[in-house]
């Protein structure tokens, strides 16, 4: 069984698996498998108590970018029976230390078994040398010289002097001190400190704090003045200037601020709210604005009337109809003698009475044969010696007098039987006018149209 070790979680892993020919005696490696050959499978399983779980293997090439189940022949000439396969992330990924790959199923192939041994350090990586320590503990220096050992952030030293201990063993006046060094409280001169530090001055234990105490060489920052200074707080370009007016000598007159901007004021106190005339006007009850409100909303109620009285509107159409003359007069005359006539042959057919119809008049009694073009009605013998134009009605639709006439007779007269099929011709012998089906073809019972 072959194993490899591969570092837990790592992706994109390939590795070479060789496959035993089973029907050579000498051991010899199968050749010929691509991804696709029939009955080839591989499987894996994590750890002891895992479902196998199967790896679907994929084309690929020797020398191919990485490719999930990718499966390839390393070289049949030079290495018979050796394969590459791409294993997939999951199977790496997994937190049991090992896993297990079976391949099997093609002709000739013996099952191959591979094992994964999963680790948590890579074991193709460089060993750490000693000036490479980063987690180290107890290790002692002491008695050995270290040239040009680097040492890396030191964040906690056992027995080091630092600046508490310096200052609590100081008294005096110290001339220089290097580097950052805390006063203790009793000193209320200055703290000396690192150029980027700022410096506190406890003025409780100056002495005379409040003469003037030279500082020359200073930039002092930010000031708050104490709320008894009543006038103005300095303070940088940036920041804004707060006054306590409780504190201004005669807070009541009028106080210049000239060239002062006034931000946003949201209270006035005192002064006087506009409720004039023309406060009304503009922003009142029924001022502007409120105009404005209303008349928008006349707009929006009368739109479709402003569109129906446009040219082509629908109000328009309607006044476009109504006559311009009196009544219309001339069209009026028109339809008058148009009305006229037509009541006269209203008569003509029904009487004058409207009801009864003039049976005295042969062009529009009822059930009578229409004339000929001299308006001439045909007499009995004429309808029964003229020719009739043949005809048959559809199967199933009910026929004129002359198509029932010309069925029967052409049945009578014209028909031919094969085997269960009855065929009518037409007049001229050898059309097709319709079919029937017989029952039987011998001792035929019924009969029924077909077409």
């Amino acid at each position: 069984m072959a194993k490899r070790t591969i570092l837990q979680g790592a992706t994109n892993q390939t590795i070479d698996v060789f496959i035993l020919d089973s029907s050579s005696t000498t051991g010899a490696g199968l050749t010929g498998l691509v991804y696709d050959t029939a009955g080839l499978t591989c499987y894996y399983r994590e750890g002891a108590t895992a479902t196998p779980t199967q790896l679907s293997l994929a084309t690929q090439t020797v020398g191919g970018a990485h490719s999930d189940g990718g499966f390839v022949a390393v070289d049949a000439t030079n290495m018979p029976g050796a394969y590459r396969l791409d294993l997939s992330d999951t199977i790496i990924s997994g937190a049991n230390p090992y896993v297990s790959m079976y391949l099997q199923g093609a002709t000739n192939m013996a099952p191959t078994l591979i094992e994964l041994e999963l680790v948590a350090y890579n074991p193709f990586a460089a060993l750490a040398t000693p000036t490479n320590i980063t987690a180290a503990t107890g290790i002692v220096l002491s008695g050995v010289t270290h040239t040009s050992a680097v040492i890396p952030t030191v964040t906690t030293l056992t027995n080091a002097i630092n600046a508490a201990s310096v200052v609590a063993s100081v008294s005096g006046s110290v001339g220089s001190v290097t580097g950052g060094v805390t006063l203790a409280s009793t000193q209320g001169s200055y703290a000396p400190a690192k150029a980027t530090d700022n410096v506190g001055i406890d003025w409780s234990n100056v002495s005379g704090a409040t003469t003037a105490n030279a500082l020359t060489g200073t930039t002092i920052a930010n000031v708050t003045l104490a709320s008894t200074q009543g006038s103005y707080a300095p303070a940088k370009a940036t920041d804004n200037v707060g006054v306590d007016w409780s504190n201004v000598s005669a807070a009541t007159t009028a106080n210049v601020l000239s060239g002062t901007t006034v931000a946003t004021v949201t209270t006035l106190t005192g002064h006087t709210a506009q409720t004039g005339d023309s406060f009304a006007i503009g922003s009142g009850t029924n001022g502007f604005a409120a105009i404005k409100v209303d008349t928008g909303a006349i707009l929006i109620d009368t739109n479709e009337l402003q569109g129906d009285w446009t040219n082509g509107g629908r109000l328009d159409l309607l006044l476009d109809a109504i006559p311009t003359t009196a009544m219309r007069g001339t069209d009026n005359a028109a339809t008058a003698a148009s009305l006229a006539t037509a009541q006269t042959d209203l008569d003509t057919i029904t009487g004058t009475d409207g009801v009864t119809l003039a049976t005295a008049q042969a062009l529009y009694a009822p059930n009578v044969v229409v004339p000929d073009a001299a308006g001439v009605a045909p007499t009995v013998a004429e309808i029964l010696t003229t020719a009739m134009t043949e005809s048959y009605a559809a199967d199933g639709v009910a026929p004129t007098l002359a198509q029932a006439v010309f069925a029967i007779q052409q049945f009578l007269q014209e028909r031919s039987t094969a085997t269960t099929t009855v065929t009518v011709k037409k007049l001229d012998g050898s059309t097709s006018a319709m079919t029937f089906t017989l029952d039987d073809a011998t001792t035929p019972t019924s009969i029924t149209r077909a077409t």
